[in-house]
């Protein structure tokens, strides 16, 4: 095939496959038979809950408001603002007003328990990626029952939004620059700190912005909706959000979805260690795949001299941005190709594509699929509200972390060049001076709520030990693990959709679909040089 139409080629398949993930999911194993575990429910909670919680005291209002979001073509949707107090243990105070949607379902009879949905981040604006991905993803869930989905406080649609322009746009302006990953932390955290102070400026309590304040606001919507109970979805740190409303909230789940699963105690120090064998992954995955390795052989070598390459003589390339259409320059060192390695390794649509991609570039005939991931990259930015989440993080993870831990964590894994370093979290957080959340906010849940959980094998930011060792914990648990899968199960995988959907139909019966017996290993798209 010659050089101009392999090129066409991956750009054709580049296109197709961003098409089909809707983007990259912003960020960090061998593969492994789907297994599943169930228990029925047993008559008493368990609870590691070990102070008092924010509890609702009526002090709530839910009033219809016109869709502060771009409503899907054929979607029958109703808004509304759910108004809570700033902090809950004083129902007198200042206020948080929370953009809410309610999608009706498509069944003639529909249940009266909904599905309502958590976003991750902390910081990802709900409603405007469920309207984006809404045909794809979520007009399923609607086939039997409601789905309710919340701008979290601070975040998207929510006043007041903890947005940080000063980050999405930096996402932009730097994609024309060769920057390492010290220089990348210094523009970064200059333009967070700015940010935090801006917020400051205009009255924003950070300290109210955290894992505990969110649970309680949902549950303040389910009561004043009328609503018995409902069936929590929570993807990456929605899952966090879910186990804190399992904690603090139990009476009104019926199910919970945890895919993706972030527990209460997980350390960000283990974000490179996981980055790592998320990269050796991939690499063992070609290796072993008799069609790959032939097509792309000694990948690592491969990927290790692209890097090198890039480092010495960066690649400069123009590409559209497919949200506005407007063309930027993208420069692509070595440390970029890194990071947007990783970032592609938590969608499982692109990872088929990355030996191809790796490959192209190393032989200097494409680079398409880097510079659309970074331009899609900077895109999305624009849909994160950067000030909850370091308001979360700084609250609640990062203090439990010791600081020579985050600040070594990176240092075993010289390859990954600091691409996904933690120590950036000391100056960002030293930029809030907000309070350490108590302990329990770093401590495993117990409940026995009835739970599904998703992993993807291939998932480099949510592994799937965490997902087993929450799944020890919660005692009505079903754990299912797809090898193709990376972050975000049900977004890349029909089946599991498949398996939620038949779970919250019947919570407390066995998920049993036969395509959860078909699942295989990525299958990588093969094109010969």
């Amino acid at each position: 095939m010659p050089a101009d139409a392999r090129a066409a080629g991956i750009v054709g398949i580049v296109a197709l496959l961003l098409t089909a993930c809707g983007g990259v999911v912003p960020p960090a194993r061998p593969t492994a038979t789907p297994t599943a575990r169930a228990t029925t429910m047993p008559t008493a909670t368990a609870t590691a809950t070990v102070l008092p919680t924010p509890t609702v005291q009526g002090a709530a209002r839910f009033a219809d408001a016109t869709c502060r979001f771009a409503v899907p073509a054929g979607a029958s949707v109703s808004c509304g603002d759910l108004t809570v107090p700033l902090d809950h243990t004083r129902p007198a105070g200042p206020t948080v007003t929370l953009h809410v949607a309610i999608y009706a379902s498509t069944a003639a009879q529909p249940a009266d328990d909904p599905i309502v949905y958590l976003e991750g981040g902390p910081g990802g604006h709900a409603l405007a990626r469920v309207a984006l991905m809404y045909d794809t993803w979520f007009l399923p869930l609607l086939a039997e029952r409601p789905l309710i989905v919340v701008d979290q406080r601070g975040a998207g649609a929510s006043r007041p939004a903890l947005d940080c322009p000063e980050l999405s746009e930096l996402g932009y302006a730097w994609l024309d620059e060769a920057l390492d990953a010290a220089g990348r932390d210094e523009r970064w955290n200059g333009a967070w700190r700015r940010c935090a102070g801006r917020l400051r400026a205009a009255g924003i309590e950070f300290g109210a912005y955290h894992s505990a304040a969110s649970a309680a606001d949902l549950e303040a919507l389910r009561q004043v909706l009328g609503i018995a109970q409902w069936n929590v979805f929570g993807v990456s740190y929605g899952t966090r959000l879910a186990l804190t409303l399992m904690r603090d909230h139990p009476a009104g789940i019926r199910s919970v979805i945890l895919d993706s699963v972030v527990p209460l105690e997980a350390s960000e120090t283990a974000a490179p260690a996981r980055m790592a064998a998320a990269f050796a992954a991939l690499f063992a995955g070609c290796a072993a795949d008799a069609a790959c390795a032939a097509a792309y052989p000694a990948l690592d070598e491969r990927f290790a001299a692209l890097v090198a390459r890039l480092d010495e003589r960066p690649v400069l390339r123009e590409v559209a941005d497919p949200t506005t259409g407007e063309r930027h320059r993208v420069v692509l060192n070595g440390t970029t190709v890194i990071a947007l390695t990783g970032l592609a390794l938590a969608s499982a649509a692109i990872v088929p594509a990355l030996p191809l991609a790796i490959s192209a570039a190393e032989r200097g005939v494409d680079y398409s699929l880097f510079t659309a991931l970074a331009i899609n990259a900077a895109a999305q930015h624009r849909q994160f509200s950067y000030g909850l989440l370091y308001a979360v993080r700084c609250h609640e993870e990062i203090p439990f972390d010791a600081p020579q831990a985050l600040a070594t964590a990176g240092a075993a894994w010289p390859a990954l060049r600091g691409a996904f370093d933690v120590a950036a979290y000391g100056d960002a957080c030293a930029a809030l001076d907000v309070p350490a959340a108590p302990a329990r906010e770093n401590q495993p849940v117990d409940s026995d709520r009835p739970a599904l959980i998703l992993a993807g094998a291939l998932d480099p930011i949510t592994p799937p030990g965490d997902a087993g060792r929450v799944a020890g914990r919660l005692s009505a648990a079903q754990a299912i693990e797809f090898p193709a899968a990376s972050h975000g199960v049900a977004f890349d995988e029909p089946c599991a959709r498949a398996a939620l959907l038949a779970f919250v139909r019947d919570p407390l019966a066995p998920v049993a679909l036969a395509c959860l017996d078909e699942q295989q290993p990525p299958a990588f798209i093969i094109v010969r040089f």
